[in-house]
């Protein structure tokens, strides 16, 4: 069996046939957008189902599984993410061993599931399709600043850019830069809250201990740095729900 594809085919349309009567386009256009979510929620079923009964991903690879029972204790939920205009299936895999904690976007074209992004599971997603996704560790300067990569969404490949990531240096967790040398800078720390932020830019991800490579800033300018993306986005909820066959069965593809 195919991942993603557990038993359900696509969904038949018979948009536009009239036999010989005039098909007014407005219904005719709304009843191709009908099947086309159909067809979308199913493909989206088959695909829970591959995770639900073998945790299985849509690219064949395997997420950290045991059992049905630990599947019922993650979440999915099927929401615009991107703001494209179209929904996207976002499975958030967070019963697992840390570093198998796995946030997952997929989108839907032509019958087919696509990864938009993978990232560690603690994410926040924005109205202008803009992604925060939080590091699995905190285990720089940071104390009281948990580090984060940023991603927007590129229309053209339909998937998610890194934009950029931030870390920050905690004072009062460390005062001199990993226990030795160069102390905290506080001619930087200009509004004295003992916090000054590292960030870095481009679609590379730093690495850990990268710090050298990041510009120091204070809150002010990484307040402006954020909206340099988020532009006055809003945080969006997700409307999750657990990955249970109650949950999954009425997006249109019953268990295999």
């Amino acid at each position: 069996m195919l991942a993603g594809l557990a038993g359900c085919g696509q969904a038949a349309s018979d948009t536009g046939k009239s036999e010989g009567k005039t098909v007014d386009k407005v219904t005719s256009t709304d009843n191709a957008a009908a099947a086309d979510t159909a067809a979308q929620n199913k493909a989206y079923g088959a695909a829970l189902w591959d995770i639900y009964l073998y945790g299985i991903l849509p690219d064949n690879s395997k997420l950290d599984y045991s059992s049905t029972q630990q599947a019922e204790e993650n979440t999915f939920a099927i929401y615009d993410v991107d703001n494209d205009g179209r929904e996207e299936l976002v499975v958030l895999w967070a019963n697992a061993s840390v570093a198998w904690c796995q946030g997952l976007v997929y989108g839907y074209d032509n019958g087919k599931l696509h990864e938009e992004l993978s990232e560690f599971v603690d994410m926040r997603f924005y109205s202008n399709g803009a992604v925060e996704a939080s590091w699995s560790h905190n285990q720089g300067l940071g104390g009281r600043i948990w580090p984060y990569n940023v991603y927007t969404y590129d229309a053209k490949t339909d998937s998610y850019r890194h934009f950029g990531a931030v870390d920050g240096w905690d004072k009062s967790y460390m005062s001199t830069y990993y226990g030795g040398g160069e102390p905290f800078p506080d001619d930087l720390d200009q509004d004295g809250d003992g916090l000054i932020y590292f960030l870095y830019s481009g679609e590379e991800i730093p690495a850990f201990g990268d710090e050298a490579n990041a510009q120091r800033v204070d809150g002010r300018e990484y307040e402006a740095w954020r909206q340099s993306y988020l532009n006055g986005a809003t945080e969006i909820t997700l409307p999750t729900k657990y990955i249970t066959p109650d949950n999954i069965t009425p997006l249109g593809c019953p268990m295999p």
